[in-house]
């Protein structure tokens, strides 16, 4: 029966839980406004980012908005409008340049309209090292987008990835940051078993000083860290640490390809590779017929293809490589592990 008794208490019940919904909007806001100021990047790219998200970059679409002159087309592509979410997520250029960082598409690209959403999705769902990665991203588009504008220097989308994630390591190195942070939690340095029914190979090259021989090491693991395969091998001929890396990185993806792997996640702590293998362009230096070889590979593989990891989370791979130096040839490993990998396996699954 309707009273106004009755109908107070609904009004009080609608109010409560209004309330609860507003309150807790304002606090996912805050958290995640929270996250981005805590990050370890530097002053610039957290102020950069503000203005990104306040709605205040001075975007040719927002100085249009302010009356000034001029025409709104976007520095990189051409396109009609270059607003902050064109310019720094939609644009050719940016997926490129996207794509060539160390973050896997899943992890960048989300559906939202808005700077804001878009860039508090991200900092709930990465990691605060992959965060920070994504921050040092987005500012390097746009100062690859000044950079255009007023010096007409032109950039490449995997140049531009490359030096945000330089910049990074630099900042964190000179800020004692790698070690001190990670062990505070802030960085995570363990290896992280992938998700679903997807394989991780992890590959890593060791290469003996003063000589011409190097070693590959490639380990294969399932979602739950189990071992699946492995691999030992031997190369000759080896004049830089690049190459060797790239040639890891090779031995891994056709080990993939013999064993009719798919969904895939592939893993490599050297930075410069993985670049190659994300970049859109050919690569025309020395080890670029290893790199494009792999990536016509790797277009036969399902999966996330290839992302940067530190060296901390890369000990199996690091420890199969150094292995390889002692050996004539290949050794390969299925289901069981070899006895001297074993600690490092169980490490990386209960850390």
């Amino acid at each position: 029966m309707f009273t106004v008794k009755s109908a107070y208490h609904v009004a009080i019940s609608l109010h409560s839980s209004t309330g609860r919904a507003s309150s807790s909007n304002s606090e996912a806001v805050a958290r995640n406004w929270s996250l981005m100021w805590k990050a370890i990047v530097p002053a610039r790219v957290k102020t950069f980012w503000w203005r990104v998200i306040s709605g205040i970059l001075h975007t040719k679409e927002n100085l249009a908005q302010k009356k000034v002159p001029l025409d709104e087309e976007c520095m990189f592509c051409g396109g009609p409008i270059e607003s902050s979410i064109h310019i720094l997520r939609d644009c050719p250029f940016a997926i490129c340049a996207w794509r060539s960082s160390t973050l896997s598409s899943s992890r960048w690209n989300n559906d939202a309209h808005s700077p804001k959403d878009w860039v508090f999705r991200c900092a709930e769902q990465l990691s605060c090292h992959e965060f920070a990665n994504f921050l040092m991203v987005g500012w390097a588009i746009w100062e690859a987008r000044n950079g255009l504008l007023w010096n007409n220097r032109k950039s490449r989308p995997e140049q531009v990835s490359l030096h945000a994630s330089l910049r990074l390591q630099d900042f964190l190195r000179v800020n004692n940051c790698l070690g001190s942070q990670s062990r505070q939690g802030q960085i995570r340095q363990i290896w992280q078993p992938p998700q679903g029914n997807t394989l991780k190979i992890n590959v890593d090259g060791g290469w003996k000083t003063g000589t011409t021989e190097g070693g590959v090491g490639v380990v294969v693991r399932d979602f739950t860290g189990k071992f699946v395969a492995g691999c030992a091998t031997k190369l000759t001929n080896v004049f830089s640490a690049p190459q060797l890396e790239a040639l890891a990185a090779r031995t891994g993806t056709v080990l993939a390809m013999e064993r009719g792997y798919q969904n895939v996640v592939f893993e490599s702590d050297a930075l410069q590779i993985v670049t190659a293998l994300r970049s859109c362009s050919i690569d025309r230096s020395v080890i670029g017929p290893v790199v494009e070889d792999t990536k016509s590979l790797l277009t036969q593989i399902t999966g996330e293809g290839f992302t940067h990891i530190r060296r901390t989370t890369n000990g199996v791979a690091h420890r199969l490589a150094h292995f390889a130096l002692h050996i004539g040839g290949s050794l390969h490993w299925f289901e069981e592990p070899p006895d001297f990998i074993s600690d490092v396996l169980y490490e990386d699954c209960n850390s």
